[in-house]
């Protein structure tokens, strides 16, 4: 039986209380890679940066090289990997013959599964993606939201983020659940701190943005919006 048939979910409950939130940053989760693995994935990133052009990105051999990093136990590279097997990259051309195709959905799955079972937060909002669009697997968009609630209590940014910004109703009298549109303020500013804190860009610009929004209020000496819980 797969992995992700077994796996006890949660319902995902958007309002639930801040204070059961314990942020957790998915790197201090994984063991740290060797500085044999580090140096692949950096040549991988290398062949396929932006800096380049397009015809002169290798991917081919980008994936061998983040293969051979994910053998070693890189979680990055194992998940740059599954990102451009999934989609396929690149474009030959008279540098060489550089495009990747995509992989069946399976592969990807199974990929996916292996990282989940070594507890990686990242690995887990994947798979709530796959579950939006049924790639691979059974269309259900409960379950993608309940993925994306337990892969932000392990740590994941991706999901962390996912879920603040659905946090953005005012009051809950207002909520558009059809369109994921949910009340939860102090949850959601956790949320962002906590993938703030890990680096993530998009975190940071919405956390500012909202705190900007709060700022705003008060020199207008305007009511802060508050829910419910508050």
């Amino acid at each position: 039986m797969l992995f992700r048939s077994n796996i006890p979910l949660k319902t995902f409950d958007p309002h639930r209380d801040a204070a059961q939130f314990v942020c957790r940053h998915q790197a201090e989760r994984m063991a740290a890679p060797t500085p044999a693995a580090q140096a692949l994935h950096e040549e991988a990133m290398q062949l396929t940066s932006p800096a380049l052009w397009p015809n002169e990105r290798n991917w081919p051999r980008a994936m061998q090289l983040w293969q051979q990093a994910a053998d070693q136990g890189h979680w990055k590279a194992a998940l740059m990997w599954l990102h451009t097997a999934r989609s396929g990259a690149g474009e030959n051309s008279e540098k060489g013959r550089f495009r990747v195709e995509p992989q069946r959905p399976e592969v990807i799955v199974s990929g996916l599964e292996r990282l989940m079972r070594l507890g990686l937060a990242d690995a887990f909002y994947w798979m709530g993606e796959l579950h939006t669009i049924g790639d691979g697997v059974n269309p259900s968009v409960d379950r993608a939201w309940a993925f994306w609630e337990l892969a932000a209590d392990l740590g994941s940014p991706l999901a962390q983020t996912r879920i603040a910004k659905a946090l953005m109703i005012d009051h809950q009298a207002d909520e558009r659940p059809n369109e994921a549109a949910w009340a939860n303020r102090p949850l959601k500013f956790k949320l962002f701190e906590c993938a703030h804190a890990q680096g993530h860009g998009e975190a940071s610009m919405e956390l500012g943005r909202w705190l900007n929004m709060d700022a705003e209020h008060d020199d207008l000496r305007l009511p802060r919006f508050k829910t419910p819980a508050e």
